[in-house]
């Protein structure tokens, strides 16, 4: 979380710079606005987050016949 390693259950504040280093491919996301309470569903996740970088790494294109 802005550029420093961190734990599950850390609190987030909007601008904060999340990163996630999945298998083969890297995701950084800013968070918006902070949910209330209540889950804010599939109509207002979009106002959450917004993606800023989104990076393939390694190589799976490679297919075996």
């Amino acid at each position: 979380m802005n550029g420093r390693p961190s734990r599950a259950g850390k609190e987030l504040a909007p601008g904060d710079e999340v990163t996630l280093n999945l298998r083969n491919r890297m995701v950084s996301v800013a968070v918006g606005e902070l949910p209330p309470s209540k889950p804010a569903g599939v109509s207002g996740a979009h106002d959450l987050y917004k993606v800023i970088r989104d990076e393939r790494r390694g190589s799976d294109e490679h297919e075996t016949d």
